[in-house]
């Protein structure tokens, strides 16, 4: 079957919505939609009384854990696989990609189904009792259980990364045929990107950007002991921060941060600041300490930026250290400082850095790519549905 009618599964309407998973769903929608599919939007996401009850069953005194049970807990999973049915109806479909495991897809006895995901559990487990996510060993053991069932018995896995498939062959045992490696492109139109590049910038300082919704995750301590260190040899840079309400009180103290908030990209005008600050930007940094595939990186990449990250999980996929960006050791913000340092004193190597990132995401990290991928595993999935 060349064409397929797809039920794209998703928290959220992946027809329109640009929040269901970070904006990479609708994007999904749209790449499966250019190869010839027929999609249609299903959401699994909660509101309502369903989603008071899935909170009062979830509920912990420890907020860590109580976040967690509602994210993953099998007894939530249960509401969410509800509200996925509901929003399927009597609607015929070839088979299901739903993003992610956390609940099961609807329909999943009578349909082939198939998952995307940017993470596994089993993967991130031996990390440290953080990656539990505040979750006991044997709720994250009886959580993982249920998700290796549910990939055994999955008719393909795509995954955002080449280190991620290999996880899931090697870990869950699945067949190497049906892991797929999709990876994934920016969450913006090319076409936004490259009229952003094409106005001139409004400043002309060396500029770091850093964007994190998740300060200490995504090493937010790091890059302020670092941009403290880098302005004594370059005091006239800039750091632009972005992803949360209120300025973290690591930054608070420093010269030169400038705080954009938490943007929204629904929002013209916070979306013009958003591409704004990437226009600015000489050299993206992410110093994660957990981060399986970061958008932003990709972002940046196809604005000709630069980025310094961590050496963790599949950030080689993206950054080849030296020639499109650096990778620093974990939890070294000498070394960070030491690589900004590097490209904010030389802008010529900035520019060969940043060019070169610019190909990389090009040939790599197009949503016609990952369509193209999507629409390979499907068709094998549907000829040949059984693990």
């Amino acid at each position: 079957m060349k064409f397929a009618r797809v039920g794209l599964v998703c928290e959220g309407n992946a027809a329109i919505s640009e929040t269901a998973f970070s904006g990479t769903a609708k994007r999904m929608f749209l790449s499966l939609q250019n190869e010839g599919h027929e999609v249609i939007p299903v959401d699994a996401s909660l509101s309502g009384p369903a989603r008071a009850i899935a909170a009062a069953v979830s509920f912990s005194t420890n907020r860590a854990q109580w976040r967690s049970r509602f994210r993953y807990g099998l007894s939530t999973a249960s509401y969410r696989t509800a509200a996925a049915e509901r929003s399927l109806g009597s609607r015929p479909v070839d088979i299901l990609l739903q993003v992610g495991a956390s609940y099961d897809p609807p329909s999943a006895g009578s349909v082939p189904f198939a998952f995307y995901a940017d993470w596994n559990m089993a993967l991130s487990k031996g990390d440290s009792a953080a990656s539990r996510h505040g979750l006991s060993p044997s709720e994250y053991d009886s959580i993982a259980a249920h998700h290796a069932e549910l990939y055994r018995r999955a008719a393909a896995v795509f995954t955002i990364s080449e280190r991620l498939r290999q996880s899931f062959i090697d870990l869950y045992d699945l067949d190497p045929n049906r892991v797929h490696t999709t990876y994934a492109g920016p969450n913006f139109d090319l076409e936004l990107i490259d009229r952003a590049i094409a106005t001139p910038r409004t400043s002309t300082a060396p500029t770091v950007l850093f964007i994190a919704k998740e300060f200490r995750r995504k090493g937010g301590d790091l890059v302020a002991a670092a941009f403290d260190r880098l302005l004594h040899s370059v005091p006239n840079a800039r750091l632009l921060f972005a992803g949360a309400a209120e300025l973290p009180r690591e930054l608070a103290p420093l010269k030169n941060v400038e705080h954009l908030g938490l943007l929204d990209k629904n929002n013209p005008a916070q979306l013009e600041r958003l591409l704004q600050a990437y226009r600015n930007a000489d050299v993206l940094v992410l110093p994660s300490r957990q981060d399986p595939f970061p958008t932003v990186i990709r972002e940046a990449m196809f604005f000709g930026i630069p980025c310094i990250a961590s050496d963790i999980w599949a950030m080689r996929e993206m950054i080849v250290d030296g020639e499109t960006g650096f990778l620093v050791p974990s939890e070294d913000s000498e070394a960070l400082a030491h690589r900004l340092t590097l490209l904010l004193t030389d802008p010529g190597l900035c520019k060969r850095l940043g060019q070169a990132a610019r190909q990389r995401a090009q040939t790599l990290f197009t949503w016609n790519s990952v369509g193209q991928a999507l629409h390979n595993g499907i068709q094998q999935a549907i000829e040949d549905p059984q693990p």
